[in-house]
């Protein structure tokens, strides 16, 4: 008894393969954190030990951008002097701030849209969920506190209670 050898050729089947590299690249898909705004290079944050991980409940971000004066852009006329470029963001591209004056009036114009603070509708639904709106700070770690202080004052001042300093884990 002797084989015949056969001119039949033995190839893998790579469906599961194939499914098992699609399942993966949707895996990664998914858990990949994508950012909603893209962030100024400039703004080089402070390190802390004690920095917390991002709040993910948050409906509305509002991120302000604060570089400092050694980054900022001293070509612009309209920025005070030792005033770094700062910029708000959200979610639509990022507008340039002038100052802590601007800073006020751009926000107060999305606590009304977005009815925080003073501005939220007193005859709500009160079982109806909230929409959560926080003001997210990346500052630069050259500007000066006395701007910082400023900018959170003029933050609170138009009426936003949930503010965030960010910073890089130490």
């Amino acid at each position: 008894m002797s084989g015949h050898a056969t001119s039949e050729k033995c190839e893998p089947d790579l469906t599961p393969l194939l499914d098992l590299v699609l399942q993966l690249v949707m895996f990664f898909m998914l858990t990949a954190n994508f950012d909603k705004f893209q962030k100024n290079a400039a703004v080089k944050l402070p390190k802390a030990v004690q920095a917390m991980a991002p709040d993910k409940s948050i409906d509305v971000q509002l991120l302000v951008e604060m570089a400092s004066p050694q980054r900022g852009d001293p070509a612009d006329p309209a920025r005070p002097l030792g005033v770094g470029k700062w910029s708000l963001s959200t979610g639509s591209g990022a507008r340039p701030i002038q100052g802590p004056t601007d800073l006020f009036e751009k926000l107060k114009a999305e606590a009304e849209k977005h009815g925080v603070g003073k501005y939220a509708d007193p005859n709500a639904d009160p079982g109806r969920r909230k929409t959560r709106v926080a003001v997210i700070l990346r500052v630069d770690k050259d500007v000066p506190f006395r701007q910082i202080y400023d900018a959170m004052l003029k933050i609170n001042q138009a009426g936003f209670e949930d503010v965030q300093l960010r910073a890089i884990r130490g």
